[in-house]
C-alpha cells in the first residue's frame, strides 16, 4: 500500500507506477478503481484523463501533448 489520499475519488492507495516516459502515472486504490494521471516535470499530478471502477473497464484513454 502507499498511503492514504486527497485524490478525488480514490481512497487508500495501492500502486502508484509510471508508464515508460514518465508522463503519465496509473494509479490504483484498495477498492480497485483505477485512473491514469498526466504527471508534470515539475511533479504536478493532472486531472484523470481516464478511469474505472471495479467491474469496469477503459474504453479508452486520450493522450495529450505536453510542452517542457
Amino acid at each position: 500500500f502507499v498511503g492514504p489520499t486527497t485524490i478525488a475519488g480514490m481512497d487508500f492507495l495501492r500502486t502508484v507506477e509510471f508508464d515508460a516516459s514518465g508522463d503519465w502515472i496509473v494509479i490504483t486504490d484498495s477498492p480497485g478503481m483505477v485512473q491514469v494521471r498526466p504527471f508534470s516535470a515539475l511533479g504536478v499530478v493532472g486531472s484523470a484523463v481516464a478511469s474505472a471502477s471495479p467491474g469496469g473497464f477503459l474504453r479508452q484513454a486520450a493522450l495529450r501533448t505536453r510542452v517542457r
